[in-house]
């Protein structure tokens, strides 16, 4: 049996999602649905947020610019969009 480092396996960053994902606020969590399902505009607003920036800090969400690349949009990350489905899957850790 191979044996893994923590590290090689991100364990760290995932341990350090879901522990934020445990505090995010009801706010936090209708966005990161909607962006788990669709791309939307990213404004200025939302850029200055705290909620918002905390989510691209914990790496939950991305940013990318647009087909037209005039604009810049935003989704869930894989990491963001696994635990909407977790937390739909399982309500009680949350």
């Amino acid at each position: 049996m191979q044996n893994y480092d923590f590290d090689q396996l991100n364990l760290k960053v995932v341990i350090s999602q879901i522990e934020f994902a445990r505090r995010m606020n009801a706010r936090q969590w209708t966005t990161l649905k909607a962006l788990s399902e669709f791309r939307f505009p990213l404004s200025a607003n939302e850029w200055s947020d705290p909620d918002m920036i905390a989510l691209f800090e914990n790496g939950l969400v991305c940013c990318r610019p647009s087909e037209d690349g005039i604009s810049t949009s935003w989704a869930a990350s894989d990491a963001g969009a696994n635990l909407v489905i977790l937390r739909a899957e399982n309500s009680l850790l949350w």
